[in-house]
C-alpha cells in the first residue's frame, strides 16, 4: 500500500540549531498518529513542513508516492493537507469549526446562517462532517469574552 504522507530523511535547521535530524514519518490511509515530545523536540516545526509553511533544509516530501515541493500552505492545502495548530482562541468571536475551516469560510459568513453549505469542502471533509458543522450547535459562538481579555 502507497503512504498518503512520506516525510524522508526531513531535516531543518536554524543557524546552528538542529529542530530537526533527518526524520522520517509515513503515514497510510485509516491511520491515526500523535507526535509526542518534550518542549523544543520539533514537533511543530514537522507540522509547518508538512503544512508549506517552512522549507525543510534537506530530504524529501512524498504525497501519494510523488515527490511535492511545498512552496505556500496553499500548495498543502492543494494536496489535501491542513494544520490545524495549538493556538488557542485564534479568532475567538468564532466557533470551533469556523476556527478550523478559518481561511476556507466564503467572505459574506459573518452574515449567513449556515455558512457550510456555501463552501467549496475538501476532499477528505465527507458530506457527514459538512451536515454536522451545519448544526447550530457545532456553530455557537461565543457570548462573552474569554477571562484573559
Amino acid at each position: 500500500m502507497t503512504d498518503l504522507v512520506n516525510l524522508v530523511a526531513i531535516t531543518k535547521s536554524f543557524g546552528g540549531i538542529h529542530a530537526l535530524k533527518g526524520v522520517d514519518f509515513a503515514v497510510r490511509s485509516g491511520e491515526i498518529h500523535a507526535l509526542l515530545g518534550e518542549n523544543g523536540a520539533g514537533k511543530s516545526t514537522l507540522m509547518r513542513v508538512l503544512g508549506g509553511e517552512m522549507h525543510p533544509s534537506s530530504g524529501r516530501i512524498e504525497i501519494a508516492g510523488k515527490q511535492v515541493s511545498l512552496g505556500a500552505p496553499s500548495d498543502a492545502r492543494a494536496l489535501g493537507i491542513a494544520v490545524i495548530h495549538q493556538e488557542f482562541a485564534l479568532a475567538p468571536d468564532l466557533s470551533v469549526a469556523e476556527n478550523i475551516f478559518l481561511g476556507e469560510l466564503p467572505p459574506d459568513s459573518a452574515t449567513a446562517k449556515r455558512p457550510w453549505a456555501a463552501m467549496a469542502w475538501p476532499a477528505v471533509v465527507t458530506k457527514k462532517s459538512a451536515d454536522f458543522l451545519s448544526r447550530p450547535q457545532a456553530t455557537r459562538r461565543r457570548t462573552h469574552a474569554p477571562p484573559w481579555f
